[in-house]
């Protein structure tokens, strides 16, 4: 904007920073919607005529499912409207579709609406943290994991604000197979947290729309010092890229293989702690606190990985991240039944969240792919690590359907399968992790094809980019 033009390098960077961090703590909003879902079914059990608390368990996994699937379009639409405008649209979407959650008395007009916020919040997945990076990509990681890090602490004080704001007695469900919902005086206050969301996505949107400054790249003008002319540093147009050279190599093929099957067990693990704990004895205070913890911890451990990814790269930290995985799923293959271990378990599952992933696979993307194709590639990369989180809570879900009113022994061996399961693919992502390296993709020349490059590559984006590490 204009009244930053005179600010500095340093100070457009934090400004950008901090519009950035200012739109992830109103887009983790949308996130946070799936902690209470339950009490949203409930509230319509009392309105309407059927529902079904399965559905419950599976609602954040479709929201953010939705989001990832949509996200490839903000590529698209921020190149042709710009990013402002970008995220603008999307928040209004947001914001429209919370003001509808605010009416609806229909389960499925619920989950339509929840289709549409996962669309609207897709359009702006990743705007911001392109343009913030991009300052200074040598600690891409490290920003993208504070980003990251404070929207994930923003989604645990929705988690214990919304608690507060729903059920401050922390009633409990009395009798799953006769009656699966929350008592009425509980749910008829489900819907206020809406209103809570209502308030905060408009603020969080103006102010970040006020901060945000596009990154432009200061082209730096050297004299000669043979004939004092000025020599603009320019890119070479034989690495202009295309985005579907990479959509369709093997190489962004693997990255998805990775990043999908190696996080299985931890991903399922997430979708059933909260109906499984107390199934072995855990209290229900620890677990009413559990969301919490976890998203707090899952946070932390994203931020320390972001950090790490800057001085060891992708190739090593994967390594660990899938190392561990493997470590996890032994682990609970044996100690599924035993609350203390299982607590500490679930604990250190935090580790390879999908918070750690995705400070781990942005960055990578940025680097290997380039910032320009970030967007749409991020996007397909989001897509199918959440479509492994997704098909880890479905799979939680068709499990419990088996059982009326189910208890710990009849989970167990079912559980166990699973976490044999996830062994495998992880074993499988370790693997694939040693042919990944962090070098640049090795593009062909496309200067004639460029035009036709799903419309997100431009001479001008080139030109500047190549601009990007001379100005740190």
């Amino acid at each position: 904007m204009e009244y930053f033009g005179n600010y500095n390098y340093k100070t457009k960077f934090y400004l950008s920073l901090l519009s950035a961090i200012i739109y992830q703590l109103g887009s983790s909003m949308v996130v946070s919607i799936g902690n209470f879902s339950v009490y949203f079914i409930s509230y319509i059990h009392y309105k309407d005529t059927w529902v079904s608390m399965q559905y419950g368990n599976i609602m954040a996994p479709i929201i953010l499912l939705l989001l990832a699937i949509f996200s490839p379009l903000s590529g698209l639409i921020e190149k042709r409207i710009g990013p402002r405008l970008t995220l603008l649209i999307s928040s209004i979407i947001v914001e429209v579709c919370f003001i509808l959650y605010y009416y609806q008395r229909n389960l499925w007009i619920f989950y339509t609406i929840s289709f549409f916020i996962g669309i609207g919040s897709g359009l702006s997945a990743g705007v911001p943290l392109k343009n913030v990076c991009r300052y200074f990509p040598k600690r891409k990681g490290f920003i993208n994991s504070i980003i990251i890090f404070l929207g994930g602490l923003a989604s645990s004080l929705y988690s214990y604000i919304g608690e507060l704001i729903i059920n401050p007695e922390k009633i409990k469900i009395t009798n799953k197979k006769i009656d699966p919902f929350y008592p009425k005086e509980v749910a008829e206050k489900a819907n206020n947290f809406f209103i809570f969301a209502m308030i905060v996505i408009p603020i969080t949107t103006i102010i970040s729309l006020f901060l945000f400054i596009k990154f432009e790249t200061e082209i730096k003008e050297n004299s000669d010092n043979n004939n004092n002319e000025k020599i603009l540093q320019k890119k070479n147009l034989e690495n202009i890229t295309n985005t579907k050279e990479i959509i369709i190599s093997f190489r962004f093929i693997r990255n998805l293989l990775i990043i999908s099957l190696m996080p299985f067990w931890i991903y399922f693990l997430t979708s059933t702690y909260r109906a499984y704990s107390p199934l072995i004895g855990i209290d229900q205070k620890i677990i009413s606190y559990l969301p919490t913890i976890i998203t707090a911890l899952n946070s932390i451990t994203g931020l320390i990985w972001g950090y790490l990814f800057d001085i060891f790269g992708f190739q090593i930290i994967i390594k660990i991240m899938s190392i561990i995985t493997i470590i996890l799923s032994i682990y609970f293959t044996i100690f599924i039944n035993n609350e203390i271990l299982y607590i500490i378990g679930l604990i250190i599952s935090t580790s390879v969240s999908r918070v750690g992933m995705m400070s781990i696979i942005n960055p990578h993307i940025m680097q290997v792919f380039e910032f320009r194709n970030y967007l749409i590639i991020g996007g397909f990369a989001r897509s199918f690590n959440q479509l492994s989180c997704f098909i880890a809570a479905l799979t939680s879900v068709l499990i419990s359907s088996n059982f009326d009113n189910p208890i710990a022994s009849d989970l167990e061996m079912p559980y166990r399968i699973v976490a044999f399961t996830g062994i495998f693919l992880s074993f499988i992502g370790f693997i694939l992790s040693f042919f990944e390296n962090d070098e640049k993709f090795i593009f062909k020349n496309n200067e004639n094809n460029n035009r036709q490059s799903l419309g997100i590559d431009s001479n001008k984006e080139i030109e500047t980019e190549d601009c990007e590490q001379n100005n740190q």
